[in-house]
């Protein structure tokens, strides 16, 4: 987890599947930078599967997991 005064982002990894979300999202894009200068990455947009993990979103950004 990531905090700043203002912002909170969380990393979630797994062996080679990395999740970053938060309320924040110049803060995402500029550790998804970082990382990607390090680390071969892919950025595969919306999480819609993580870890055999359906997650969807409604339109009120309430999100289920199943």
């Amino acid at each position: 987890m990531i905090r700043n005064e203002m912002s909170t982002v969380f990393l979630a990894l797994h062996v080679d599947d990395i999740s970053i979300f938060g309320d924040d999202e110049a803060l995402i894009t500029s550790i998804k930078e970082k990382l990607s200068a390090h680390f071969k990455m892919k950025d595969l947009g919306i999480m819609k599967r993580f870890l055999g993990l359906d997650i969807s979103t409604d339109g009120n950004g309430d999100i289920s997991v199943s």
